[in-house]
């Protein structure tokens, strides 16, 4: 889980970018206390399937180090 929809699509779109389809799911507060915000406080679950958890941990590790190009196929 991770604060706010912006931090959970920034997740979402890296998997998929390494090619693990995942979504978003969660709850959706305070988006109306600033206009424009686009998104929520709460906390968003990032899900991928049971069998590409193993593989997405290493993704989102890879980029936790800062090591982004190592951790997208491809680059």
């Amino acid at each position: 889980m991770v604060m706010g929809t912006f931090a959970a699509d920034a997740i979402k779109g890296a998997l998929e970018a390494a090619g693990i389809p995942a979504m978003t799911r969660g709850e959706q507060h305070g988006s109306w206390l600033f206009a424009g915000s686009g998104g929520g406080f709460g906390l968003v679950q990032v899900l991928v399937e049971a069998e590409r958890l193993d593989e997405a941990k290493a993704v989102l590790d890879t980029l936790e180090r800062g090591e982004e190009d190592d951790a997208l196929p491809g680059t």
